[in-house]
């Protein structure tokens, strides 16, 4: 029972030290600590600005979409396969 008792005072190991005192048992991380110096954005710990991306413009993007999709309807319709046309099921595969 000794040997017992001994292994239970030896896992619970030295006390951890007094939290009322305001030291913490862990260390902080320091985020990029761990990156080579060339690859920091951030001297010092800072944490790194992003800059925002370019502005786009929502009726620039509507139009490029228009224009794929439009082009995506001639080229279906020059193979002579309307989006009507189409099978209703794709083909079966060995998985299916």
């Amino acid at each position: 029972m000794d040997a017992f008792q001994d292994a239970i005072v030896r896992a619970a190991g030295p006390t951890p030290p007094d939290t009322a005192t305001g030291s913490a048992p862990l260390s902080r991380r320091t985020p990029g600590a761990s990156l080579a110096p060339s690859l920091r954005d951030a001297p010092g710990g800072t944490p790194a600005r992003r800059t925002a991306g370019p502005h786009r413009d929502p009726e620039a993007e509507r139009s490029r979409f228009d224009g794929y999709a439009a082009s995506l309807a001639e080229a279906r319709r020059q193979v002579g396969r309307e989006p009507a046309e189409q099978d209703p099921l794709p083909p079966r595969t060995k998985e299916s």
